[in-house]
Order: C-alpha cells, then sequence, then structure tokens
C-alpha cells in the first residue's frame, strides 16, 4: 500500500482526532491506574504496620514470659542447691523436686507465646532438675557418698540454667537463635 496524497490529506485530517483520542483514553486510565496503584500501596503498608504492631506485641509478652521463666528457675534452683547444702539437709528439698511442673500460669504464657527454642530449653531445664534431684537422691539413700557428686551436678545444671539464660538474652536482643517455630509439646493443666 502505498501513500497517496488523499490519504496522506486524510490522515492529517483525522489525526488530530486520533491524538486527542489517545490523550482521552490515557487521561480516563492513568487516574484509574494511579488510584489502584494507591489503594495497594495503602493495603501494603498497612499490613506492615499490623505486622510491626504485632511483633512489637509478641515482644512484650515473651520479655514478661521470659523474666517469669528466669523468676521461677532463679527460685527453683536456690531451693535444690542452697548454699551448697551438703546432702543430708538438702534430701527433704532433693525429694520434693523430682517432679517438678512450671506453674499453670507459666506453663499457658509459654505456650502461647515462647520461641521454640526457648520453650524446649525451660522443658529440658525442668527435666535435669528432676533428674539431677533424682540421682542425686538416689546416691545418697543407697549409701553412696553424693557429696563429691553434688558440686559436679550443681555445675553442670548451672551451664543448663546458664544457656536457656544467653538463649532468651539472645532472642530478646534479637539475635538470630536456632529456632524451628512456635512451642511444641503438651501442658499439663487442669481443664
Amino acid at each position: 500500500m502505498t501513500l497517496t496524497a488523499e490519504t496522506a490529506g486524510t490522515l492529517e485530517l483525522w489525526a488530530p482526532y486520533f491524538a486527542a483520542g489517545i490523550a482521552l483514553i490515557i487521561g480516563i486510565l492513568a487516574p484509574l491506574l494511579s488510584a489502584r496503584i494507591a489503594r495497594k500501596t495503602a493495603e501494603r503498608t498497612l499490613q506492615a504496620q499490623r505486622e510491626l504492631a504485632n511483633a512489637d506485641r509478641l515482644w512484650h509478652k515473651r520479655a514478661e514470659t521470659y523474666e517469669s521463666l528466669l523468676r521461677w528457675a532463679g527460685e527453683i534452683r536456690a531451693t535444690m542447691f542452697e548454699a551448697d547444702a551438703p546432702p543430708p539437709e538438702a534430701v527433704a528439698t532433693w525429694r520434693e523436686h523430682t517432679t517438678i511442673e512450671l506453674p499453670n500460669e507459666l506453663q499457658v504464657r509459654l505456650a502461647a507465646y515462647a520461641s521454640g527454642a526457648v520453650y524446649d530449653a525451660a522443658r529440658f531445664f525442668t527435666r535435669s532438675l528432676e533428674a539431677l534431684a533424682s540421682s542425686l537422691l538416689a546416691d545418697l539413700e543407697s549409701g553412696a557418698d553424693s557429696e563429691p557428686t553434688y558440686p559436679a551436678a550443681s555445675d553442670f545444671h548451672n551451664a543448663i540454667a546458664n544457656q536457656m539464660t544467653s538463649l532468651i538474652s539472645d532472642e530478646l536482643h534479637g539475635v538470630a537463635v536456632p529456632d524451628h517455630g512456635r512451642a511444641t509439646g503438651s501442658i499439663n493443666l487442669p481443664l
């Protein structure tokens, strides 16, 4: 197809209308697209703000829960290892701690707010304390001299307590901790 003078004249005649039509279409579509982009941006911003607010609330709940856990752990350890009490004075305390349960309220808060790593560390702390009490009690009741075992056992559990404390501190300070997700396990609550 060749461009003739007649075709060129027709194009010249209609060119301003085509340009105006294109400008009209752009004028209609631009605000619609702009509004859609603005809406999507606003939705993303609100979602990000919600996520930040939820993360902040969770951090505060975790901090309160972890403080309670550390307070409880310190109290329970203080009763078990009172001033490096020699074994005969500690028998009643050890017998009392062969089964250790976190307080119900603390169990609920740990299940709800703790990271999986801290939840597992708290469970390991209580189970190792139970095993330690049972072992020391068995040594004493069997007539074995548990006095040399006592300081080593106390040191071993100090290491476990320090590991749990470091994990909590790292998590609250934003240091990445090895975590496998949410807390799992069972809690023993009367329903």
